[in-house]
């Protein structure tokens, strides 16, 4: 039977005044001027998964393999799901537990050549397995960060420190079980006091310790990318670790991000939390660019991606598409021209068509 036997009927469109008159943020920040520069909106998303085909908890991570097909990382279901665009039976692979071939938590999943590998953060480990649902090896990493953190299409894992040990992430690399630090912090880590940190934000200013929250890519070639949330900048890092270049994102976007952060907090009565300060939720390298897609917060109704060049770090497009909340994660399957979207609160997986997008 096809996956589309399984799926509830597209969700209905939902479109905004704030959404019909988006603004270009590269544009009206100073990027937009120079020649090339594109403004794309997607058509509306087709649903591929819903949460009424119960086939899908809560999708953490989305990725395509060279068949085409979408990989999806189900938290809440303890489990990987695999469906197939062009139709075919979902399929599904692991279970919750501890032992091989199960899952506490998988949080991020890579698609290589010949294999697939998943972060478990529950068991801080990488699994790995074969296309075809097969397991291979666990690796355990011991970090309890991971959960936070990337793996690569070779089984490499990038970690968040949030600035401990005077670095920004941790690389471990399964060839070797080598172990590096990357990334000068924002500022020195200090300790999280909530009292003295929420009195800071209804002040108007961003608390130290939360300055060194990072967001893990990987790139082609070695190269890491971090998001450093609270500044809006983007890191490009190559393989030996040093820095290629660094981008502020500077656009409207992340401005509301920030707006956010200070209502939410002044809105946040309890004293032992605070809303978090989070600007870029993903990034993906596509071709020669990054694609980074700004954070959306919950009811959402459009999603962002600014389009940076790798080698430079020039913002070259912007895109958008209307979603039915925030988009989580994505994954761009570049030969099918089809961009895939995981809608956690939704317990959505959605499929846009991307047109022209990828030859501009």
């Amino acid at each position: 039977m096809s996956p589309r036997a399984y799926v509830a009927p597209p969700w209905r469109r939902l479109v905004t005044a704030a959404a019909g008159a988006a603004v270009c943020g590269a544009c009206a920040a100073g990027d937009g001027g120079e020649p090339g520069f594109f403004d794309v909106r997607l058509p509306p998303p087709t649903v591929l998964v819903s949460l009424e085909s119960e086939l899908i908890g809560t999708p953490n991570d989305i990725d395509v393999d060279a068949a085409g097909r979408v990989w999806g990382a189900d938290a809440r279901s303890h489990r990987l799901l695999v469906v197939d665009p062009a139709g075919g039976e979902p399929r599904f692979v692991g279970r919750e537990g501890d032992g091989p071939g199960e899952f506490r938590t998988p949080v991020r999943i890579t698609v290589g050549d010949t294999l697939l590998h998943v972060i478990d953060g529950g068991n801080s480990r990488v699994q790995q397995y074969r296309l075809d649902g097969t397991h291979v090896a666990d690796h355990v990493i011991g970090d309890g960060m991971v959960g936070g953190g990337e793996v690569s299409r070779h089984g490499d894992v990038v970690a968040p420190t949030s600035g401990v040990d005077s670095t920004l992430a941790r690389v471990y690399t399964l060839r070797d079980s080598g172990r590096r630090g990357i990334g000068v912090p924002v500022v020195p880590p200090g300790p999280w006091d909530f009292t003295v940190m929420k009195a800071e934000i209804a002040q108007g200013r961003v608390p130290d310790p939360m300055r060194n929250t990072a967001t893990p890519a990987f790139g082609a070639d070695g190269t890491i990318w971090l998001l450093v949330q609270t500044e809006a900048e983007v890191r490009r890092y190559d393989a030996d670790g040093r820095l290629v270049w660094s981008r502020v994102l500077d656009v409207p976007e992340i401005e509301e991000a920030r707006r956010d952060f200070f209502r939410g907090n002044a809105e946040e009565e309890r004293p032992w939390v605070i809303v978090p300060l989070r600007t870029m939720a993903a990034a993906r390298e596509v071709g020669g660019r990054l694609w980074v897609l700004v954070q959306g917060e919950s009811g959402s109704r459009q999603a962002v991606f600014y389009i940076l060049d790798r080698d430079t770090g020039d913002v070259v497009g912007r895109v958008s598409v209307e979603v039915p909340d925030a988009v989580t994660r994505f994954a761009v399957d570049a030969e099918r021209n089809k961009l895939y979207l995981a809608v956690s609160a939704e317990a959505l997986l959605l499929a846009v068509d991307l047109g022209d997008v990828l030859r501009r």
